[in-house]
């Protein structure tokens, strides 16, 4: 619950799948059509920034598909 509010308040729509929690947009869409390792990637590092206080726990990982964003987050 932490992660997604969390999550969500910096303009994702996370969605709990299992034990992951997917994310249902990205905030960076425009820029990630065109410059998709690019923003993926920064996307990633955010993301795994944005985890650090949380502790080990969850970690930011490269999950790429159709409709949602390319990063998802999930237990370590």
């Amino acid at each position: 619950d932490d992660v997604g509010a969390l999550l969500a308040g910096f303009g994702y729509e996370p969605r709990v799948e299992g034990s992951d929690v997917v994310l249902a947009n990205c905030p960076f869409h425009t820029l990630a059509r065109d410059h998709t390792a690019l923003v993926c990637g920064m996307n990633l590092h955010l993301l795994t920034a944005l985890l650090e206080p949380a502790g080990p726990a969850m970690q930011a990982r490269l999950d790429p598909a159709p409709g949602r964003c390319c990063v998802v987050v999930g237990p370590a």
